[in-house]
């Protein structure tokens, strides 16, 4: 859809500018569609540049973020956990 509207839109242009040409022969109008046309493309460039750069930058910073979770969950198991229970025994208890 993004295509076919930029090839109807820069067709449209393109009469406009052949037309304005035309009648005025002398002045800047054709520069000025140019000019226009280039900073609109830039713009877009632009935005989906930075859209998909700062959408896999999320995508990396969530991930990272889960994996500290995780890595924090699994240190407060093993912290926690006891290798058997004669930790809590005294030395008397576990000779008797």
């Amino acid at each position: 859809m993004l295509v076919i509207f930029l090839i109807i839109y820069f067709h449209n242009e393109y009469l406009k500018y052949i037309e304005y040409k035309e009648k005025f022969a002398e002045s800047y109008v054709g520069l000025s569609f140019v000019i226009k046309n280039i900073l609109i493309l830039l713009v877009a460039g632009g935005y989906f540049y930075f859209y998909f750069i700062l959408r896999k930058n999320k995508k990396n910073i969530e991930e990272k973020s889960n994996q500290k979770q995780t890595d924090e969950k699994e240190e407060i198991k093993d912290s926690n956990m006891v290798s058997s229970l004669d930790e809590f025994l005294d030395d008397d208890e576990l000779n008797r």
